[in-house]
């Protein structure tokens, strides 16, 4: 049985605050991965820990897609 906390960084997180630092709720976290529900509410729920490479590719991509937005997109001049 886990306990639905994770080890990234040195740092120990529980999912849930984790999914709720990144404004996610447990099933916009599950689509936008191709994770099954189940799966992330479970680690939500403390029955099962998650992988930490899941929750830094996560965070990458969280990342990334933050810059992507804060960038100024050229516009068009026709």
């Amino acid at each position: 049985m886990g306990n639905g906390r994770f080890i990234t960084e040195d740092k120990t997180m529980d999912f849930k605050a984790w999914l709720q630092a990144r404004g996610l709720g447990q099933s916009e976290f599950a689509r936008k991965f191709n994770i099954p529900l189940r799966t992330v509410q479970g680690w939500a729920c403390e029955e099962r820990n998650p992988p930490a490479y899941v929750i830094e590719m996560a965070d990458k991509i969280l990342q990334y897609e933050k810059q992507e937005k804060s960038v100024d997109k050229p516009t068009a001049i026709c």
